[in-house]
Formats: C-alpha cells, structure tokens, sequence
C-alpha cells in the first residue's frame, strides 16, 4: 500500500467542479504543464464569462471570493466589473444562526443530490446527534415549499443537492434551509473563514473532529423580536424540539395532570349531518323527520 500511495497521483484541481490546467507561459493551446495544481497560486484572479447571477457565478464568488479577486465578463458588451462576495457571505451566515438554533433538522435526500450525499449526510448526522439535536432523513424529489410545508415540527432543513441546484433564494419556504458547510460552522466542526465550502466533496476532504459540543451549540441565543435562550442536551429550551421541556410553566403543568391521574385527551369522530339533524341522534336521521 505504501509503494502504491507514493506513486499515487493527487486529484486534479478543480473549481466549482471544473479542472484547472497550468498551461506554459508563451506557449500553444496544447502547451500544458505537467505539474499538478494543488492549490490556486497566490495572488491570481479569476474571470467569469457568463450571465450575471447564475449559479457558476454564485459558486465562485462563495468559494474564491473572499481570498481572490473575481471578474464577470459581459459577452455581449464586452464590461469588465469586478465582484464583491461580502453581501453573499453576510447573507448566507446568518443560516449559521439559524441551523444553530433549530432543535429538530432534516436532511433532504434530493433527487438532483450530489454522489456524496449519503456521505454527507452520514456525517451530519452524527454531529447533529453529537449536540443533542433530532435528525430526520427526506427522500424527496423536487424541492417546493409546499412539500416541506407538511412537516411543520422541523426546524431547519439541509439541502444535499448538488451545487448547482441548491435553492439560494429561500424566500418562499417557510423554514430555513442550510447548507451542510453552514451547519458544520453552526456545530463547530469547522471555523467560517469565508472559504465558503460548497462542493461536497470537498467538505468530506477534512475528518469531522473527534470531540464533545462546543458550549455555544448547546446554549443558543435566537435573534429577533422573540429572542430567547434554548438549551439542548436534556436542559430546558425555548424553541425547537431537541431539548427535554419547553417552558417551566407547561412542566409544571404536566406534572399536575400526571399526579391527578388524567388520561390524555383523544380525537373522536366527526359527527354527520346539519346543526339540527346529526345522523347519530336518535330519530334525527339525515334526510327524515323529527322533533328539533
């Protein structure tokens, strides 16, 4: 294993999925430079071509962004206008916030997912259920609003879908829906450093570090106007569902039912009919006579 792990050949660098070749300086089309890439030299720039606000373009700008600079080339006029990825990284932090306060998460297994979506998930999962939080697992396909809107008990959803098709704009869901890079920042399995992690390959480049949760992810201050202090680990919280109990006041509440013996309260069937002729009443039978 040894021999073979030194003649081994390192993967090819790749950014926002494509391959990067060094080609010789003053050289063809065809001169191209043995040497593998492993990083992207110090102080080059990178040049998008395309539409402004595609995907590619979102990609680079969370990924190469912060570290080098990034032009869009107009094709069809031909203006050079350099790009700024603070206002990306700004907005996308606060899901940092967001999957750091959720109690229940889900994992969307997506029909447009990456190969490395089980992978992923795998690992997410056990460093959600590392920091006391409940995960659940959806095999869905395309992802809509109104598919997530069935399950109302999770806080905070994370798409495994490839980069190319995860959904940036979540203005129309009702919960916010993170990124796995965004939760591992959340869980302090890794630090922001505005390198932001999209493809998941990359992101499984690096062992999920062996240790117990960071206070931070145990103790959760939400934003907002209903701010509040949650606490997981089997401690009283104030949203979401991973903690044991959600107000003192609603546990001594339960507490006095238990002790009063009550039995819980159970769903009945509807009754059939109009206001003055149910069907189950005696001699009110739907559609015949009677005394109201």
């Amino acid at each position: 294993p040894l021999p073979l792990a030194a003649a081994g050949r390192p993967d090819p660098l790749r950014v926002c999925g494509r391959r990067v070749r060094r080609v010789v300086a003053g050289g063809g089309a065809g001169d191209e430079d043995s040497t593998p890439l492993r990083q992207l030299p110090h102080g080059c720039a990178l040049l998008y071509v395309g539409a402004e606000g595609s995907s590619l373009e979102r990609r680079l700008l969370l990924r190469h962004g912060n570290a080098h600079p990034v032009f869009r080339l107009d094709r069809s006029s031909g203006d050079l206008t350099k790009l700024s990825s603070d206002a990306l990284l700004m907005k996308r932090y606060r899901y940092v916030e967001l999957a750091r306060a959720a109690g229940t998460i889900g994992l969307l297994m997506c029909a447009t997912g990456s190969t490395y979506g089980k992978s992923v998930a795998d690992r997410l999962e056990a460093l959600l259920r590392r920091a006391d939080r409940r995960v659940y697992r959806f095999v869905i396909g395309r992802v809509t609003p109104e598919k997530l809107g069935n399950f109302n008990q999770v806080d905070c959803f994370v798409s495994l879908a490839s980069p190319d098709h995860f959904p940036f704009d979540g203005r129309d869901f009702h919960v916010p829906i993170a990124s796995p890079y965004e939760v591992e920042v959340a869980f302090g399995a890794r630090e922001w450093s505005g390198g932001y992690i999209i493809d998941l390959e990359e992101l499984l480049l690096d062992p999920l570090p062996n240790r117990a949760p960071s206070e931070e992810s145990l103790h959760v201050q939400t934003l907002g106007a209903s701010a509040r202090i949650c606490s997981f680990g089997g401690t009283t919280t104030a949203a979401g569902s991973g903690g044991s109990i959600m107000d003192p006041a609603v546990a001594a509440g339960a507490a006095a039912i238990a002790q009063a013996g009550w039995a819980p309260a159970r769903a009945s069937p509807g009754l059939h009919g109009v206001a003055g002729r149910y069907a189950s009443e005696v001699g009110h039978a739907v559609g015949g006579g009677g005394a109201a």
